[in-house]
């Protein structure tokens, strides 16, 4: 036991009692999963009719993918984690409206051609003067103003975590969950839980924070589904004994979705990535992940949390990375080792 696991314990239940108090989570999710599902050739689709671009990676939400349907599917454009754009994909050809706005905001010399763009406005992604200045300023690997790295940091993990070769992989036997193959996405929750760490947590319904990274990580028979909560910095303030609070209450939903029979979990648990059955002893690794820094403890690596009176559990992690600046250049310490 860690100094913390009376308050861990405290959350998963605050975090049971909570979604069994707003059950109307349940056909939110099922419907979901049931969208997901029936959009998934014209989701697949749709992505096969653009391209990206360097430095740009595409996300599609679930919330989106919901709403796909024959006459438009929208993707999220983001560069290192931020959106910067949209593209719509419809039978009349592909589209993109630019987030002018954010985009001033946070990188310099952002093009005067695109500022004066409303972002009610599209322009065609593969003719337009406007999408090819676009592309090419950010293929010019554009710094943010603000020092907000969380982004930035969660989007190479993501790239990381992507790649088959062993030979330059930070941490191995680790694939992130991708929504349909396609995209990136986090994974919504219907809690808001961005105070976890004070023991502060809410039901927002379709307004709930999403999942940082949502992975499978291990070898054979012992894959685990990985919630994994990133931030920027290691502080005094939110050191990861702490901040760990967030995953927990995350993989505690998810341990819930996946046992509630009117949220169809079967279908979750095959988006997920996984064969067969859902285990009758489901363990879902749960992992705080930052830079290296003076605050850094390992006391909760490995812990094993018990979720209610179920068979389940959590497994608490850490995952320690060492940075230049807003680049990550490698793992230091974690306890994710299969």
């Amino acid at each position: 036991m860690s100094l913390f696991t009376q308050e861990y314990l405290d959350m998963i239940k605050e975090m049971g009692s909570l979604l069994d108090g707003n059950s109307k989570w349940i056909q939110g999710y099922k419907g979901y999963i049931s969208a997901i599902k029936t959009n998934d050739s014209i989701i697949k689709d749709a992505r096969r009719k653009f391209n990206s671009s360097e430095n740009l990676d595409i996300y599609l939400s679930v919330s989106k993918a919901k709403e796909a349907n024959s006459r438009t599917v929208t993707f999220d454009v983001r560069y290192k984690g931020q959106s910067v754009g949209e593209i719509f994909v419809r039978k009349s050809g592909v589209s993109i409206r630019f987030k002018t706005g954010n985009n001033e905001k946070y990188y310099s010399g952002y093009s005067p051609m695109l500022s004066s763009i409303p972002e009610t406005e599209e322009r065609d992604w593969k003719n337009s003067e406007e999408a090819r200045c676009f592309r090419e300023y950010f293929a010019d690997s554009p710094r943010r103003k603000n020092g907000n790295l969380e982004h930035n940091f969660e989007s190479q993990l993501l790239e990381q975590f992507l790649k088959d070769r062993s030979d330059d992989k930070y941490l191995l036997n680790i694939q992130p969950i991708r929504l349909l193959e396609k995209g990136y996405f986090q994974m919504p929750t219907p809690i808001t839980a961005s105070e976890a760490m004070k023991g502060k947590i809410e039901y927002s319904g379709e307004n709930g924070g999403g999942i940082d990274i949502l992975a499978r990580q291990g070898i054979g028979n012992g894959v685990c589904l990985t919630v994994i909560e990133l931030k920027d910095e290691c502080k005094k303030e939110e050191p990861p004994e702490k901040a760990i609070m967030q995953a927990i209450a995350y993989a505690t939903f998810l341990q819930k979705l996946l046992r509630t029979p009117g949220a169809n979990p079967e279908g979750w648990w095959k988006f997920f990535g996984f064969n067969g059955p859902i285990p009758a002893k489901l363990k879902i690794r749960t992992v705080i992940a930052m830079p290296e820094g003076d605050y850094n403890d390992t006391s909760f690596g490995g812990e094993i949390l018990p979720v209610g009176e179920s068979n389940d559990c959590l497994e608490l992690h850490y995952l320690y990375f060492t940075a230049e600046g807003d680049t990550i250049t490698g793992i230091s310490d974690t306890s994710l080792n299969g």
